[in-house]
């Protein structure tokens, strides 16, 4: 269980921020962070499309994410519904799996061009994960449409694009932000 400001550190520079303290204003948040680079990703639960309670079966279940990340010398930051309530729980569940079983069926190896293994209803973020050596993990996280990093002067069609960001982890960096992640989705529920 994790509890107040945590950070984990690798050896080789894994880093995984849970924090502030409990009972502060603020709350814990998913930041995964390469071992290797300054790269991340941040997910983040803002709240529900619809803040007035169940009334549009349409738009009752999707939650509001602010998405920052990193990428080189590129960082961005976007906020838009593109996660229902229970996709988010699945995405939790799906990363603390994938760090202590092999996912079903074929597991790209390190280097290799996955496509999406975990993807969602509105196209914005996909995840996939592949093998380094016997304990480290590469999480590749999928960014497009309006989560894709904004457009540069060579790339004036950044909506036909879409940025992957390679994530070197160990398994128990992935459990921890699993695990910060449901916490931060627990004023969310699925309605």
């Amino acid at each position: 269980m994790l509890s107040g400001d945590l950070t984990r550190s690798r050896a080789a520079g894994t880093t995984v921020t849970v924090g502030p303290p409990q009972g502060s204003t603020y709350a814990r948040r998913m930041m995964l962070r390469s071992r290797e680079s300054e790269d991340f990703v941040e997910v983040t639960p803002l709240g529900y499309e619809s803040a007035t309670g169940p009334t549009d079966p349409d738009t009752d279940e999707w939650l509001v994410i602010r998405i920052r990340a990193r990428q080189g010398a590129a960082s961005w930051e976007v906020t838009f519904s593109c996660l229902l309530a229970g996709e988010a729980q699945m995405l939790a569940h799906w990363l603390r799996g994938g760090a202590t079983r092999i996912p079903d069926g074929p597991r790209p190896q390190w280097g290799s061009d996955p496509e999406p293994q975990l993807t969602f209803s509105e196209p914005h973020l996909g995840f996939a994960l592949a093998t380094g050596t016997t304990t480290a993990l590469l999480l590749r996280v999928f960014l497009a449409y309006e989560a894709d990093q904004p457009a540069t002067d060579t790339e004036p069609d950044w909506w036909d694009s879409d940025t992957r960001i390679d994530l070197p982890f160990e398994p128990v960096d992935l459990v921890a932000a699993a695990a910060a992640f449901l916490h931060e989705l627990r004023p969310f529920p699925r309605r």
